[in-house]
């Protein structure tokens, strides 16, 4: 279907032309009576869903409607997140397309179905990175969804009266998995206490704020073996000085 030329189109009336003097300039079209402004009628028209306006001609004077869609890809699910250490044996996919398919691939697994929405992985030894990738074609294009397996370390904070930790007392501080020292996080430290906030130390050295001042906190750098047995060197900080406020936010950078 196409859609006018550089005379204007009218989305309901047909045609519109111009109003006033000097006419129209070429390649340049009101859509419809009430516009105000010429412009490059790919830039004024706007497409629904599924729908794609290809402009031709010179200067695009004349938009073709396009009913094609793309192929896509939702999902697929199943990725993780793990504790450096550990190992993953299962992974089960899930995965769906917007449209028919006429053929699909899988990451480990080649040519699959492309009806095939689902894929279980048993008796697997993963313990580093792991994606899967579903790609499927239409016949005439091809997308493609990822889903990954990911080992990260932990990232320890909390608060504790002692000077230093022992490797047991870091794993019993709060934990999340993390994959850089960024990050901000509420202390009590009612009764007067150290505030302890241990990442990688491939992560490099930090600086402190708190109350939008940059404070010091003093660093030791020891190894800690994880939950899951993994042995990484690690930036240990302690605040400086015994803290005592109820609400005490300090921004890591």
């Amino acid at each position: 279907m196409v859609l006018g030329t550089r005379y204007g189109i009218s989305g309901t009336s047909g045609y519109s032309g111009y109003s006033g003097g000097g006419g129209p300039t070429a390649g340049q079209v009101k859509v419809d009576a009430v516009d105000t402004t010429l412009g490059w009628l790919n830039g004024k028209l706007l497409a629904g869903t599924g729908i794609t306006l290809v402009p031709s001609g010179v200067g695009d004077e004349t938009l073709t409607i396009s009913l094609y869609v793309y192929p896509a890809v939702t999902g697929p699910s199943g990725g993780s997140t793990n504790e450096k250490g550990s190992t993953v044996t299962d992974v089960t996919l899930n995965w769906s397309y917007n449209k028919t398919m006429v053929s699909a691939s899988l990451t480990d697994v080649g040519a699959i179905s492309p009806l095939l929405l689902t894929y279980a992985f048993h008796g697997l030894s993963l313990n580093t990175n792991k994606t899967y990738t579903v790609t499927a074609s239409d016949g005439t294009n091809s997308a493609s969804g990822s889903a990954t397996v990911a080992f990260l370390n932990r990232r320890y904070y909390g608060i504790n009266v002692n000077t230093s930790l022992t490797n047991a007392q870091v794993l019993a501080l709060s934990k999340e998995f993390c994959s850089g020292k960024a990050n901000s996080h509420l202390y009590d430290c009612t009764g007067g206490t150290y505030i302890w906030i241990c990442y990688p130390a491939s992560f490099g050295t930090a600086t402190f704020w708190v109350g939008g001042l940059e404070v010091t906190f003093t660093l030791t750098i020891q190894d800690v073996t994880n939950d899951s047995g993994y042995l990484e060197s690690f930036n240990c900080y302690r605040s400086t000085d015994l803290q005592h406020g109820s609400d005490i936010t300090v921004v890591v950078v």
